[in-house]
């Protein structure tokens, strides 16, 4: 019974403006435009860049303040959302989950 208190008609509305708001980039990447090439080679270089070795991802709370962060020095890492402003650890890599709500505190 709790489980259809998740189906509410917000909820439902803001998935379906989500996927309608990336139409665009769906089509941008999809066209055979000489930008859409280019990005898609730009992303292959990635292609098994770190094939074989140890990944660790990291995101945000207030139990890495109680953590070595320098063991992960020389590891290969992906940091979540607003995890650069750590001065003890610069991650290899940033994953943003929403960049909107990341832009607007970032001005903050």
């Amino acid at each position: 019974m709790n489980r259809l208190k998740e189906f509410s008609f917000i909820r439902i509305y803001k998935a379906l403006l989500r996927r309608i708001c990336n139409i665009p980039h769906m089509f941008s990447w999809l066209l055979p435009t000489k930008m859409a090439k280019q990005n898609k080679n730009k992303i292959k270089q990635f292609k098994n860049i770190h094939n074989g070795k140890r990944c660790f991802i990291i995101a945000n709370g207030p139990s890495l303040k109680n953590t070595d962060l320098s063991l992960l020095k020389n590891e290969i890492t992906i940091g979540m959302n607003r995890i650069y402003l750590l001065e003890d650890l610069k991650p290899t890599y940033i994953a943003v989950a929403d960049i909107d709500v990341q832009l607007k505190q970032f001005v903050q």
